[in-house]
């Protein structure tokens, strides 16, 4: 089944519609704000501040980093299944994938760029959501934290949908990573405690026994004898 070429440039148009209704808004806001800030009195900027660093970053980076892991699986269903859910769902799907792998690049050079401004007030209310609890002053390697996060849980969402036939492959998948993020945490602890980086570590362990163990229900071991 091929795909239907106006479904296609149905689906993108809508896209391009939303991206450029918001930017349409971010721009009232703007214009606003720069005709009005200096009007406004003191106490009512401050608190207009702390409420947008709050609500507009915070909040919106929370709700992604929380959604990633079934954004990932939901949408590589989505690109797996191709036209046969419509080409709408289809171009969604693969924008979708862009946008978390933009996501995770975004989150490594953003975060190396303003390696010196972490420490601020203004700058921890509005994107410390990337390195929550993530050790960052002292231990440079932090910095990578998030992109780990996110990369990972690509990395299990792609075994999960396209490797389903294949469990051998899947334990492989989980295997490599769960070693990859248990190596990185004991060889550089991120975290800003020796209580968080145990839990981390604790998790990593019991993750990789278990992908271990699993390998004896699956025909990698032949017979259980």
């Amino acid at each position: 089944m091929g795909i239907d070429r106006n479904d296609l440039l149905k689906g993108i148009f809508l896209f391009v519609l939303t991206g450029l209704m918001l930017a349409f808004l971010i721009a009232i806001f703007v214009q606003l704000k720069l005709k009005y800030w200096h009007k406004m009195h003191p106490t009512v900027r401050k608190g207009f501040e702390a409420m947008r660093s709050k609500l507009m970053y915070s909040s919106i980076l929370r709700a992604i980093l929380q959604s990633y892991y079934s954004t990932a699986i939901n949408t590589l269903y989505a690109i797996k299944a191709g036209n046969t859910n419509g080409a709408q769902n289809l171009v969604t799907a693969i924008l979708t994938l862009l946008g978390l792998i933009a996501f995770m690049v975004f989150s490594y050079f953003f975060m190396h760029r303003h390696k010196d401004d972490i420490a601020k007030k203004g700058f921890k209310a509005s994107f410390g959501t990337l390195y929550q609890n993530v050790e960052i002053y002292n231990q440079p390697a932090g910095l990578n934290f998030t992109v780990l996060f996110c990369a990972r849980r690509l990395a299990f969402a792609f075994a999960i949908v396209f490797l389903d036939q294949i469990l051998t492959n899947q334990i492989y998948v989980s295997v490599f990573t769960t070693l990859g993020m248990a190596s990185w945490h004991i060889a550089y602890l991120p975290m800003m405690d020796i209580l968080n980086n145990f839990v981390y570590i604790f998790n990593e362990l019991v993750l990789l026994f278990l992908a271990y163990y699993i390998f004896l229900f699956s025909g990698y071991v032949p017979t259980l004898e």
